[in-house]
C-alpha cells in the first residue's frame, strides 16, 4: 500500500473505531467481538458466508458473522478459538483496525527491519503499535502508553477525534 493510499484510509479507521462507542456504554470495556464487529461493519467489508473458523463462536453469537468474516479475510490469525467475550485491549483494537486496512505486510516488514520492544505485549502486536505511533491522526496517547489496558467505549470514541 502506498503512503498516500494509507493516509487516505486513516479517516476510515477513525470512523470504524468511533462506531464501536455508539452501541456501548462508554464506561464499559469493549469486547473483542464488539471491536471486530465495528471494524468489519464500518469498513463495509462483505460478510463471509463460508464455514466457521472458531470453535468458541456459537452461530447465535451477536458478532459471529463479523468474527468469521475477519478470520476469512486474514484480519485474525488462524486459531481454534477467538474468545469473543473477553475484554479487548487497546493494542488489539489498533492491530485489528490496521490489519483490516491491509497493513499486515507493512507491520511484517517493520518488524523484520526494526524490531521494537514488546512492552509486555505479544510480539505479533508490537509492529502495529509502532505503525500506530507514526500515523496521523495519531491514536490517543493512552493507546501507546498503556497498550495492555482494557479498551473502553470512551477510548474508542476518542480515537476518532
Amino acid at each position: 500500500m502506498s503512503r498516500s493510499r494509507f493516509l487516505r484510509s486513516l479517516p476510515i479507521l477513525a470512523f470504524a473505531l468511533v462506531c464501536v462507542s455508539f452501541g456501548a456504554d462508554a464506561s464499559l470495556s469493549a469486547t473483542r467481538g464488539e471491536t471486530i464487529h465495528t471494524v468489519i461493519t464500518s469498513l463495509g467489508l462483505p460478510e463471509w458466508s463460508g464455514g466457521e473458523h472458531f470453535t468458541d463462536i456459537a452461530p447465535g453469537h451477536p458478532f459471529s458473522r463479523s468474527i468469521e468474516t475477519a478470520a476469512a479475510l486474514g484480519i485474525l490469525p488462524p486459531a481454534e478459538q477467538f474468545y469473543p467475550d473477553l475484554e479487548a485491549t487497546r493494542a488489539e483494537a489498533l492491530m485489528f483496525a490496521l490489519q483490516a486496512m491491509g497493513l499486515r505486510h507493512e507491520a511484517a516488514v517493520l518488524e523484520a527491519l526494526a524490531p521494537g520492544p514488546s512492552r509486555n505485549i505479544p510480539q505479533y502486536i508490537a509492529p502495529y503499535l509502532s505503525l500506530a505511533g507514526e500515523i496521523q491522526p495519531a491514536p490517543p496517547g493512552e493507546f501507546l502508553r498503556d497498550p495492555r489496558g482494557s479498551l473502553s467505549g470512551e477510548e474508542l470514541f476518542s480515537l476518532g477525534q
